[in-house]
C-alpha cells in the first residue's frame, strides 16, 4: 500500500513557547518546526541513510507481550482495517491482479473470507464496519463486518459512506492538516498541545542526519505513538529524548493491540499484543 502521507504545518517558535505556558495542555510527541520559515523535508540522499541505519522489525522490536510475525506475501495488499480486534485486509490474488478479494491477517497468514461470487473492486465503509463490494456489471453489494465474516445486508451502497484510514497518536490526536478534526497541529496552534519531539531529539534519534519532519503520518500501539516520514519512508517510536528509528517502511494500520508494517525489502511486520 503507498504510503499517504499529509503536509504539516508550520508552527511559529513563539507560538509553541506560549503553548507550554498554558494551564492544562496535552502534550504530545509531534515534532512541527519552530520557525516561521516554510518547512523544507529532508532530502532523498539523507533519508536514504537514515534508512540505511535503520533496524528491521523482529521478535523483540516492540517488548514483551508482543508476538511479531515476518512475511513476504505471494498476494498484494490494498488496504487494511482492524475491526473489532480482527485485522481484514483487501487483497488481489497476486500482485499484478486488479480485482480485490477480503481476508484477514492473523499472524502473519492471509485467511480469505468467503463471498458468493468474485468482485472488481471493493472498499471499506461505515467506520470500518463493512465493505462495499463491486461487481462486473456496476452493482453493488454492501455487507457487514463480524466474527470474521461478510454478511450480506439489504442496504445500498447509497446508504453508505467511505472510510478513510485512521492515522491517531496514542491520545487520539492526528497529524492531519490542522483544518481537520482532531488534528494535533490545531491544539498545538491553540495552546493546548506541547511538543515534546524537538529537533535535537530527532537529530538524535536519526544518527544526526534529520532535523526536521516536514510531513508525517502518526499512529499508535500498545502505548506508544509512532510517526512515518520522507522518501524513502522511516517510522520513529516518538518518546521525547529516548525516540528512535523501528524501521525502514511504512505503517499500513496499527491500533492498540495490532500493527502492519510494509518494509522497504517487500517483507511485511504484523505485530500482536498477546
Amino acid at each position: 500500500m503507498q504510503k499517504k502521507t499529509i503536509a504539516l504545518a508550520v508552527i511559529a517558535a513563539a507560538l509553541l513557547a506560549a503553548a507550554c505556558t498554558q494551564q492544562e495542555t496535552k502534550e504530545t510527541p509531534l515534532y512541527t518546526g519552530g520557525s516561521v520559515a516554510p518547512l523544507v523535508p529532508a532530502s532523498h540522499e539523507q533519508m536514504v541513510k537514515v534508512a540505511g541505519r535503520a533496524p528491521q522489525v523482529g521478535p523483540d522490536s516492540f517488548g514483551p507481550g508482543v508476538d511479531v510475525h515476518i512475511f513476504k506475501p505471494a498476494w498484494g495488499l490494498t488496504d487494511a482495517r482492524v475491526v473489532d480486534d480482527i485485522v481484514y485486509v483487501l487483497y488481489t490474488p497476486n500482485p499484478k491482479q486488479t480485482t480485490k478479494r477480503l481476508g484477514i491477517l492473523r499472524e502473519g497468514t492471509l485467511y480469505p473470507v468467503f463471498l458468493p461470487m468474485e468482485y472488481a473492486d471493493m472498499a471499506f465503509v461505515d467506520n470500518d464496519t463493512g465493505i462495499v463490494a463491486v461487481r462486473p456489471n456496476k452493482l453493488r453489494d454492501v455487507y457487514a463486518l463480524k466474527n470474521g465474516q461478510a454478511i450480506l445486508t439489504k442496504k445500498t451502497s447509497e446508504q453508505t459512506f467511505l472510510s478513510p484510514e485512521k492515522h491517531t497518536l496514542e491520545d487520539g490526536g492526528t497529524c492531519a492538516d490542522p483544518a481537520s478534526d482532531d488534528s494535533a497541529l490545531d491544539e498545538v496552534r491553540a495552546g493546548h498541545r506541547t511538543t515534546l519531539l524537538t529537533a535535537e531529539q530527532l537529530v538524535h534519534a536519526s544518527f544526526g542526519i534529520v532535523d526536521i519532519a516536514a510531513d508525517a503520518t502518526c499512529d499508535h500501539f500498545h502505548g506508544k505513538s509512532y510517526a512515518a516520514f520522507g522518501a524513502p519512508s522511516v517510522i520513529f517510536e516518538l518518546a521525547g529524548d529516548r525516540t528512535r528509528v523501528v524501521s525502514a517502511g511504512w505503517i499500513d494500520i496499527a491500533s492498540e493491540k495490532h500493527l502492519l508494517i510494509e518494509r522497504l525489502d517487500g517483507l511485511f511486520a504484523e505485530a500482536d499484543v498477546r
